[in-house]
């Protein structure tokens, strides 16, 4: 399918949705999802994505994603966006390719996004997905797992990352809860 841009006025897309819903009366639940496509700021066509595991407001650790390649290539970082050291995380070359990669341009203001998103989520761990655009940080989604290291045949975590890992869950959940 060719890309195509359409611009519609709100009172168009109530509209639109209005003779949607109307044609499935039978459905309890009516709710509309929107997407839209991210300009990326460099030649590539998919935004690179960045992932970020945050503890209310404390980045324990952040992964990119480039999607624009034969074979998907990650990145790893920590809290301060500076590559991570070899050896904390398990990786499977048959998932994708681990490559270090140059810290973004923008990277603080990606970080103060994740930061303060992850506070507003009523939960002591979020996974915070962001991507950088030419008009700045997009929040992607929120997700409430840490994705795929919790599945054993993705990327996995080394036992002392998976500890520092989970005293950043206890802290934000003592911050958040109370003791």
């Amino acid at each position: 399918m060719k890309n195509q841009s359409h611009t519609f006025s709100l009172a168009e897309i109530i509209g639109i949705h209005e003779k949607i819903y109307e044609s499935h009366k039978k459905s309890k639940r009516k709710f509309t999802i929107l997407e839209e496509f991210v300009h990326e700021k460099s030649t590539e066509s998919i935004p690179e994505d960045y992932k970020f595991l945050a503890f209310q407001g404390v980045i324990g650790m952040i992964i990119k994603i480039n999607r624009n390649r034969d074979k998907l290539t990650m990145s790893y970082y920590d809290s301060e966006f500076r590559p991570l050291n070899d050896g904390l995380i398990h990786f499977r070359n048959e998932i994708a390719r681990l490559e270090r990669s140059e810290t973004p341009e923008n990277w603080k203001q990606l970080l103060n996004v994740a930061r303060r998103v992850s506070c507003i989520v009523p939960t002591p761990f979020a996974r915070i997905d962001l991507f950088d655009s030419s008009r700045g940080p997009l929040l992607g989604e929120v997700t409430l797992t840490p994705g795929s290291f919790y599945y054993p045949n993705g990327h996995t975590l080394s036992d002392g990352e998976n500890e520092r890992l989970g005293r950043l869950w206890t802290e934000a959940k003592d911050r958040l809860y109370g003791e």
